[in-house]
């Protein structure tokens, strides 16, 4: 991939037109129009006193997201999802190939310029915010891309010249244009005509914006902008009479319908279709074509809705059952895509489950029923599988209405999952060295040093360090998460999802997640929570009780009962070695040292070991 600016003493040079541009105020900034912030996030303050440093101690290259994520915990700070790179896979695959420019407008904490940076030439990268057109530059530094340019400006007096663009990504700034301007609709027109102007004859536009009539607004939920309830469903004139009455200030951020939407979006010169994306554009977890709006909402609710209440479960029941597309035009926002020219491609359905950039981009082909996972920093296609009729476990688990129902089910999943880990030990019938995966489990566990006391590593440490020298092997999944389990109609399991297919390992990797993320579910999280999992194991009783402890006596056969608890660290630690920290480790660990894995165990039938024991 070529870069389209070089370096020069007095800042840079442009290498098709030769014309020199002055270097901006931070390292890797040019400088443009100094408009000045007008969006500001509690982060913002210590984005270069405290973040940008921090990125520039890191060795290129780097995953810049899990920096950024640590230092706003440190910080106190909720981040959100500002840094998830799931949201620019879209961007991502509407590239046209590597020679191809990008231009990311209001580009925030960077996220969508360094993912597109990695699959295309070069890419520019504008934003009114100062702070944060530095700090796009500096993970662009620490990701080692040398193809981003980052500078201030309005995102409508772009300092490009016409037509030179592939790609433009306007995410979430659209209906903040307006601000401060006197006429938001015309601010907005203006920012999209300056995209088209930008593009080439052919090249995509991909917007992310809320939408004004989302089913959740009618319903009395504050409004994303404006945090007004009612205030973008009612007329335009009402809603700035309202907001100058409440808030002192005018309504100078519209969002717009599916149908306005498009609407602008043909007055700018581009040719428009609407894809729905959900949970919404901010953490776009699935998307998929209009076109597709049947099989995407199918789709979506036994895979990754979120049924965790009564009004959650009924919500759900309206998404599978209501017409496909009156459903799409009352979801939270969309993604639009626009072409200069032509017709605007179709969207595939995409997966994005993963923040990190060395996730995978996966794509669902409708009509050949096939799932496809890209590695994100190669684009290589790692594996392909068919699409499995059925339900996402976790969902499956959740979405009955009564407390007996579910469960039920999570009875019927936890011997589901037995009779899994009973086959894949058959599969290799042989005891193996523990060596190597306690090796992996100690990378595990340094992960967690920062964040939790010295004595509580120290316990765990001496857990794992009493393993025994061999333990009975098995045919590992490898992410044994309810995710990657699909529940049929009639109730058969079928695995997913198998990045470790064919590795052979010792016992505990996959039991102790499974066993950890299904209680999780019990614990009403949303993901495998290893603390919330680990509470709730303590308080199993009656059916279920009995049911969990034949699973685990079926993993863990023929380990004698004072060596499970320290298999089960070192699978969980195994686990986020490969993953990261998983959600809630620095409690799991803490409760691990404090004797409760073992005293759940206990009550479980499998005895248990506290950490002097195993010192």
């Amino acid at each position: 991939m070529g870069e389209l600016l070089s370096v020069e003493p007095s800042g840079f040079r442009c290498a098709d037109c030769g014309r020199e541009f002055e270097a901006g105020p931070y390292p890797g900034t040019l400088a443009f129009s100094r408009v000045g912030a007008n969006f500001e996030q509690p982060l913002d303050a210590e984005i270069v006193p405290r973040l940008i440093p921090a990125l520039d101690r890191l060795q290129p290259p780097t995953c810049t997201e899990r920096v950024i994520q640590r230092t706003a915990a440190e910080l106190g700070i909720p981040i959100g999802n500002p840094v998830w790179e799931g949201r620019a896979d879209l961007a991502r695959l509407l590239l046209t190939g590597e020679r191809a420019i990008a231009l990311d407008i209001g580009c925030g904490f960077g996220t969508f310029a360094t993912a597109v940076a990695r699959s295309a030439a070069h890419v520019f990268a504008t934003d009114r915010s100062p702070v944060r057109v530095a700090l796009t530059a500096a993970r662009a530094r620490a990701e080692q891309l040398t193809n981003v340019t980052a500078f201030e400006t309005n995102g409508i007096g772009l300092p490009l010249g016409d037509g030179i663009c592939d790609l433009v990504t306007i995410i979430g700034v659209l209906e903040w244009v307006g601000v401060g301007t006197g006429d938001a609709e015309a601010a907005q027109r203006s920012m999209l005509a300056e995209a088209q102007r930008v593009l080439k004859p052919g090249g995509v536009l991909l917007l992310g914006i809320e939408n004004r009539y989302a089913a959740h607004y009618f319903l009395g939920a504050r409004e994303d902008h404006t945090d007004l309830r009612f205030s973008s469903v009612v007329p335009r004139r009402v809603a700035d009479i309202y907001s100058r009455g409440v808030r002192r200030r005018p309504f100078e951020t519209p969002t717009h319908s599916r149908g306005a939407l498009k609407g602008l979006l043909r007055e700018a010169g581009l040719t428009p279709r609407v894809a729905a994306v959900l949970p919404s554009y901010q953490q776009a977890r699935f998307a998929f074509d209009e076109a597709d709006a049947r099989a995407g909402l199918d789709f979506y609710v036994r895979h990754a809705f979120h049924a965790t209440s009564a009004p959650r479960r009924i919500a759900g029941r309206a998404l599978l059952h209501g017409p496909a597309d009156w459903v799409a035009s009352l979801l939270p926002s969309f993604w639009a895509i626009a072409r200069k020219g032509g017709v605007a491609p179709p969207v595939p359905g995409l997966i994005t489950g993963s923040p990190y950039c060395d996730g995978a981009i996966k794509t669902i082909d409708w009509t050949a029923k096939q799932v496809t996972a890209r590695n994100r920093l190669t684009g290589v296609v790692e594996r392909s599988e068919k699409l499995v009729e059925g339900w996402n476990a976790r969902r499956w688990v959740d979405w009955p209405l009564r407390g007996a129902q579910r469960e039920g089910r999570r009875e019927q999943l936890i011997a589901r999952i037995g009779e899994y880990l009973d086959r894949a030990m058959l599969d290799l019938a042989q005891p193996l060295q523990t060596r190597p995966a306690m090796l992996e489990a100690r990378q595990g566990l340094g992960l967690a040093e920062q964040a939790v006391d010295a004595t509580v590593m120290a316990r765990c440490a001496a857990l794992l360090d009493a393993a025994p020298e061999v333990a009975p092997g098995y045919r590992e999944h490898g992410d044994l998460i309810l995710n990657n389990m699909v529940i049929a109609g009639d109730g058969r399991m079928t695995l997913v999802d198998r990045p470790l297919e064919d590795t052979s390992t010792v016992v505990g990797r996959d039991a102790t997640i499974a066993v950890l993320d299904l209680l999780s579910v019990r614990a009403g999280s949303k993901q495998l929570d290893l603390a919330a999992g680990l509470e709730a194991l303590g308080g199993v009783r009656g059916e279920e009780a009995t049911a969990l402890g034949r699973l685990l006596r079926t993993a863990f056969a023929g380990v004698p009962d004072r060596h499970v608890q320290g298999l089960m660290l070192a699978g969980t630690m195994r686990h986020c070695a490969a993953h990261g920290l998983i959600h809630g480790t620095p409690d799991f660990l803490a409760a691990v040292a404090d004797g409760r894995l073992g005293g759940a165990l206990a009550a479980l039938g499998l005895g248990s070991t506290s950490y002097a024991q195993a010192a």
